[in-house]
């Protein structure tokens, strides 16, 4: 019986535990979207959890195939020369004046045609 009772009591514990979004740290990147413009032109934006107020916003997008990496100092970037048919990985994260990634970044993965 009481095993029964503390396996209830387990159960009724793990259902009603708060499923609540992760909180959300300086730098980390979310709501990365893609656009395709024309001509070969690729927009992303994207949104980054407000900075601590000694950090600037500073942003490292990478894009492979090729591997290149980029600065932004915006929560957009563009992108041209893009082959419709190439599947693309772009990945955003935020640096320090430094160089060094803080917060969780995000990648997205991209062909426009298949």
């Amino acid at each position: 019986m009481h095993l029964i009772m503390c396996l209830s009591t387990l159960i009724h514990i793990v259902l009603t535990c708060p499923k609540g979004k992760k909180t959300l740290s300086a730098g980390d990147i979310t709501e990365l979207k893609a656009h395709w413009l024309t001509n070969g032109l690729l927009h992303f934006t994207w949104h980054a959890e407000d900075f601590n107020m000694n950090q600037k916003k500073i942003f490292k997008v990478k894009k492979s195939p090729p591997a290149d990496v980029w600065i932004s100092l915006t929560e957009f970037y563009t992108f041209d020369g893009i082959d419709p048919y190439t599947m693309y990985t772009i990945e955003v994260q935020s640096i320090d004046t430094w160089g060094q990634t803080f917060g969780s970044g995000q990648n997205i993965s991209i062909r426009l045609m298949d």
